[in-house]
């Protein structure tokens, strides 16, 4: 069994949350349906495939592609805001020195769980084993477009992180930094603010076991030109200062 840890990352000149993909500790093995970043890489790999590669997308390459997204969208972001000013070469060398917090927040009622388990897991790993679960808020929506469900989440940036989320504060060591990955926003934000789509109505649509249309032409589809537009704005934690920076 693996348990991953999806950081968000924030700044306050940013609404929301930027996801990060989560780093993995390992437990004893089961298999898991789909790994954090998962549908993310395939669609990448479909976009630039003439013909199919017919090759495994393993664990250890979706953490290559992400490393080599990750490269190529800060790279971006550095063309694109260029030239820079000397006061905001400035600004973003102080941001980038300062330490980022990295937080949980959680529900008082599910405190005593995390103690028991010595871990915060994932919904899936949540599903898989004997306990009362959590009350957990990570959207089906968020699991289509990147295997949510596959994550823990956090935030990373605000020293206390998200009150939205709990009134219990956990401070996570700088070691789930390991394999970790963000984006500048979580996926419910993406999908209404930035494909302009009813989120919170695709989220009804799952909630009640029901699967979303498939027709592209649907305002509640989500396929690959989500997943797509999602992708290119994948920072692994290499990037986290500088991306809160700019």
């Amino acid at each position: 069994m693996m348990i991953r840890m999806l950081l968000f990352l924030c700044t306050v000149s940013v609404c929301g949350t930027v996801g990060f993909s989560q780093s993995v500790i390992e437990k004893t093995a089961q298999a898991r349906t789909q790994q954090a970043g998962a549908p993310l890489a395939a669609t990448r790999r479909t976009a630039i495939n003439a013909l199919p590669f017919h090759r495994p997308l393993d664990a250890e390459k979706i953490q290559k592609w992400l490393e080599i997204s990750s490269h190529c969208t800060m790279a971006e972001f550095e063309l694109f805001l260029s030239p820079l000013s000397t006061e905001e070469a400035a600004l973003i060398k102080v941001i980038q020195e300062q330490p980022a917090p990295i937080i949980n927040r959680l529900h008082f009622e599910n405190l005593h769980d995390v103690f028991r388990k010595q871990a915060l897991v994932s919904l899936e790993i949540e599903e898989k084993i004997e306990h009362d679960s959590l009350s957990h808020t990570t959207p089906a929506v968020e699991n289509l477009l990147y295997g949510a469900f596959d994550a823990v989440f956090a935030s990373v940036g605000p020293l206390h992180g998200s009150p939205r989320y709990g009134d219990v504060i956990i401070r996570l060591k700088d070691s789930v930094r390991e394999q970790a990955w963000a984006t500048p926003f979580s996926g419910m934000h993406f999908m209404y603010a930035i494909r302009h789509k009813d989120a919170r109505k695709m989220q009804d649509v799952l909630a009640d076991g029901k699967t979303l249309p498939k027709s592209p032409f649907n305002p509640l589809h989500l396929g690959f030109d989500d997943r797509l537009h999602f992708s290119h704005y994948v920072v692994t934690e290499k990037y986290w200062n500088k991306m809160l920076a700019y």
